[in-house]
């Protein structure tokens, strides 16, 4: 097995990693694949790996993350919407 294709085909786990390089998701990993962000601008992980939040594709619409969300895929937890318009209206 050749070098070059022991590289490509590291998983990101695999490779060397900056500690200086930012962690991103669930996984706590740093960004590669395609990522999505989540909507909830105050979401303090932001950035998802696909195969980790189960997506295939880019959702059509706003996406929140499994943190961020209520029961609906599509929704923002309602104890997050609250503070974000408290602290909206306290500005």
């Amino acid at each position: 097995r050749s070098k070059a294709k022991a590289e490509r085909e590291a998983s990101p786990a695999d490779l060397p990693i900056d500690p200086n390089e930012p962690t991103y998701c669930l996984c706590s990993q740093v960004s590669y694949g395609e990522m999505i962000g989540c909507d909830n601008d105050e979401c303090p992980i932001e950035w998802f790996h696909f195969s980790c939040v189960g997506l295939g594709h880019k959702p059509k619409g706003r996406w929140y993350c499994p943190r961020c969300r209520g029961e609906s895929e599509k929704t923002m937890d309602k104890a997050l919407e609250k503070s974000k318009r408290e602290r909206a209206c306290s500005r």
